[in-house]
């Protein structure tokens, strides 16, 4: 069976004894978990005594699946490590682990999964290790402000399948890096803006497409700019015009900082496969409910469509 090993780490600014004591308890995970932000009532069973070894956290659900993880070995301010088994959506085993140390840069946390995969998902490593990667690269943010600030200021209501009305977004087409696009959409933003402006064309809220995402790369294929508030009949050179006729899709609201808006995306695609659809290859998109330039980042509130094949 082929095995994976995922790795991805922060820095915190908290002592190691806080970022310790809040991994080590099972009691703080629903809080932080990139999981639960999909399904909050799952059922969640902790041990009554949290941070020793062999205190358990199991979770159930529709959307989370089934499992427990368990603590093995506990390192005061040093590490964690565990033993997580799936039941559900399929029978597995991995070790998890949790490093904490101090650097010339700050208190590190790094989050740990080695195992292997069922003989039937071989084909899916690849795919397997950056999607956990992406969950974790979620959680660990929420963790990290969880532990700096005593709480996460994100909120993620997912409303399920919805109908859509026809859409229709110009904005300037790019690819890069999923990590790169907290930097390179801002400035996407002005040059559409400022385009449309200069050509004395209105336009309504902020909103992105995602075309493509290349789960072996990690490249995504997006188009930033704003809805249409009229047809277009001479675009701007520069510019181009994303089209969705009605359709349904999976509406996932997500309030708060958009460093979490993986969450919704998340939310939507754990929908996607319980319910079994599938995604339409025509793109899906999120759009800005309000202006980040004079909203607080606690109150942006931002809406995901997936949209699914009829």
């Amino acid at each position: 069976m082929p095995r994976f090993h995922v790795r991805r780490s922060t820095l915190v600014e908290a002592p190691l004894a806080d970022i310790y004591s809040t991994v080590a308890d099972y009691s703080t995970w629903p809080a932080w978990s990139p999981w639960l932000v999909a399904e909050p009532d799952a059922e969640i069973t902790i041990s009554p005594k949290p941070r020793e070894i062999g205190a358990s956290y199991s979770w159930k659900g529709d959307l989370v699946g089934e499992g427990k993880i368990t603590h093995l070995h506990l390192e005061p301010d040093e590490s964690v490590r565990d033993e997580i088994r799936f039941a559900k959506p399929f029978r597995s085993r991995a070790d998890v682990w949790f490093e904490i140390r101090q650097t010339h840069e700050g208190n590190l946390l790094a989050w740990n999964m080695e195992g292997k995969l069922p003989w039937f998902l071989f084909w899916m490593k690849s795919q397997m290790e950056t999607f956990i990667s992406m969950d974790y690269e979620r959680g660990l943010k929420m963790l990290k402000e969880y532990i700096e600030t005593g709480e996460v200021k994100a909120e993620t209501r997912l409303h399920g399948l919805v109908d859509v009305e026809p859409v229709e977004i110009v904005g300037i087409r790019q690819r890069c890096h999923r990590r790169e696009l907290s930097e390179k959409m801002p400035p996407l933003f002005q040059q559409v803006h400022d385009l449309l402006e200069q050509a004395g064309l209105e336009h309504g809220r902020g909103a992105s497409v995602y075309h493509h995402f290349d789960c072996k790369s990690e490249e995504m294929d997006f188009t930033s700019g704003f809805e249409c508030n009229a047809p277009l009949v001479d675009l701007p050179e520069g510019l181009s015009l994303w089209s969705l006729p009605a359709t349904q899709a999976i509406r996932v609201e997500q309030i708060g900082p958009y460093e979490h808006l993986g969450n919704a995306w998340s939310a939507a695609h754990q929908f996607l496969r319980y319910r079994k659809l599938k995604e339409n290859p025509a793109g899906s998109f999120e759009v800005y409910q309000n202006d980040p330039e004079t909203t607080p980042a606690n109150e942006l509130k931002t809406d995901v469509y997936v949209t699914v094949k009829s």
